[in-house]
C-alpha cells in the first residue's frame, strides 16, 4: 500500500519533470509522459524488493538461496513442465491462430485499408 502511494507521488513528479521540464532541462512534451511512468514502474520495483527482501527479509521463509542441486531435481522439472507446458502451448497456439487469421485478412484488403490499421 505505501509502496503505491509513494510511486503515485514520484509518478506525478517525474511526469512534471519528463513533459514540462525543469531548470535547464526543457522535457519532452508528449513523450515524457509514458517515459516517466515506465520510470515510476522502475522506481516501484525497486522500493518493493527494497521493502521485502532487504528491510522485512520476507523471502527467507520460503527461499533457502541458490543451489544447483536443488534446481535440477528430476522430479521438479517434471512438476514445472506439468504446469507450465500446457500454459505455454494454450498461449503460442492463440498467437498463431491470430497471426494466420492476420495474413488471411490482410490478403483481402486494399493498401488503404492495410494503411488505416
Amino acid at each position: 500500500f505505501y509502496t503505491s502511494l509513494l510511486v503515485i507521488v514520484v509518478n506525478i513528479g517525474f511526469n512534471w519533470l519528463f513533459v514540462y521540464g525543469l531548470g535547464g532541462f526543457g522535457g519532452y512534451g508528449f513523450i515524457g509522459s509514458p517515459i516517466a511512468t515506465a520510470c515510476a514502474t522502475m522506481v516501484q520495483v525497486g522500493v518493493f524488493w527494497l521493502w521485502t527482501v532487504t528491510y522485512k527479509k520476507a523471502h527467507t521463509v520460503a527461499w533457502g538461496g541458490w543451489s544447483l542441486k536443488e534446481a535440477v531435481q528430476w522430479n521438479r522439472v517434471v512438476q514445472f513442465l506439468k504446469q507450465a507446458g500446457p500454459a505455454m502451448l494454450s498461449l503460442s497456439l492463440d498467437r498463431w491462430a491470430y497471426q494466420i487469421l492476420a495474413l488471411v485478412v490482410a490478403g483481402y484488403l486494399d493498401a488503404t485499408s492495410l494503411a488505416a490499421h
